[in-house]
């Protein structure tokens, strides 16, 4: 009897458990890098996406940051009633916090941010569309994830993910292993829409990602994703089992914009949306960006590492980050070019000489861009 009772509690309202399960994931990951989201004492600049006073204003900011942290509360205690209220009120101060600095737009953001459109778009009582809308757009995730990694470059990255694993050192094919993996993930992603796989799919899904999250702990990297990760392995689950009833079915007007979402990354292959927006963690395509320092001249603290008694000296843009923000950089030119104009301005006097942007691009050719301080 209590049992029925609790799982009558848990699924009554699928969407509810749903966002409150992303809020406490949410919560953690903003503690887990909250210098990312409140003004803190760091040298990591905020990168606006455009330039106005008001993103400028220290109240401003640190009050949007509050609201930020109130809207995650309150989707944890969502109710029924007021769940497209707070999902509203959510969205609207991200984008406010995303136009502040468009380094928190993580891929974990983007993605919580399309399941509460999924919330949106479907209607209350639509539980079943609802879960099926959930099913493909978690499919979309490993599917472009794991076709994005079918380059040259994701060996180098899966080398990296796998290092301290000696197993893995002693094998001779590591590339073969590599693209093993990638066809597996994007398999998944087609799977996660047929019903017969699903105790296949599961189960692949949640060794994938305690695979992930053991590799990142072995290498004290990343630790953000920890939480996204774990929620990743219930979404699936309840999505897949928490209605026996639940089936993939199309209709062109219940499914236009969860369609539309899921294609989306395809633009990411000529170069058109950054890659945060196109789900290829890990693909080893995403842009990097070294800065220059006169080590002769520069005195800040994140150099004293670098520094090895050469004259210009460079520092990974992404571990910079990542020690300040404790978050990937935001990989996009758009954003690298702003960055370093607000470096240039902040920096040149410290010893910052410019900033040099690596591509990865799909037709695998490696290539570099300089952008020095002369030239702004």
């Amino acid at each position: 009897m209590y049992i029925e009772n609790f799982k009558n509690i848990i699924f009554q309202s699928k969407r509810i458990l749903i966002l409150r399960i992303i809020g406490l994931a949410l919560f953690v990951q903003v503690i887990l890098s909250f210098n990312l989201w409140f003004d803190s004492h760091v040298n990591f600049p905020k990168v606006p996406f455009f330039d106005f006073a008001l993103f400028e204003n220290l109240l401003f900011s640190k009050i949007t940051s509050l609201l930020f942290l109130f809207s995650i509360i309150s989707l944890i205690f969502v109710t029924k009633s007021n769940q497209k209220m707070a999902v509203i009120f959510f969205l609207f101060i991200s984008l406010l916090l995303f136009l502040q600095d468009l380094n928190r737009i993580q891929v974990w953001m983007y993605f919580y941010n399309i399941i509460f459109l999924n919330i949106l778009f479907t209607e209350k009582d639509n539980e079943t569309q609802f879960l099926i809308n959930l099913r493909i757009i978690i499919g979309s995730v490993y599917f472009w994830s794991g076709l994005y990694k079918l380059n040259i470059h994701y060996v180098e990255t899966f080398q990296w993910l796998v290092s301290e694993i000696k197993i893995f050192n002693s094998i001779h094919y590591i590339e073969i292993v590599a693209f093993i993996s990638a066809l597996i993930e994007l398999s998944l992603g087609i799977l996660m829409v047929i019903n017969k796989a699903k105790k296949v799919v599961f189960f692949s899904i949640f060794f994938m990602h305690c695979f992930i999250i053991f590799n990142l702990y072995l290498l004290d990297w990343n630790a953000i994703v920890f939480p996204w990760n774990i929620l990743m392995i219930v979404l699936v689950y309840y999505s897949l089992y928490a209605s026996s009833n639940t089936s993939i079915s199309f209709n062109i007007m219940q499914n236009f914009y969860v369609l539309t979402i899921c294609t989306i990354p395809v633009l990411y292959f000529f170069n058109i949306i950054p890659s945060v927006f196109s789900f290829c963690m890990y693909s080893g395509r995403e842009s990097s960006a070294t800065l220059a320092f006169n080590s002769k001249v520069s005195k800040l603290k994140i150099l004293e590492s670098a520094i090895d008694n050469q004259e210009i000296i460079g520092v990974d843009l992404d571990y910079w980050c990542a020690i300040d923000k404790n978050v990937p950089v935001f990989a996009d030119d758009f954003y690298f070019r702003k960055m370093n104009k607000i470096l240039c301005q902040k920096y040149s006097e410290l010893g910052y000489l410019g900033l040099i942007i690596n591509k990865n691009p799909i037709q695998n050719k490696q290539y570099k861009i300089k952008y020095p301080c002369e030239k702004i």
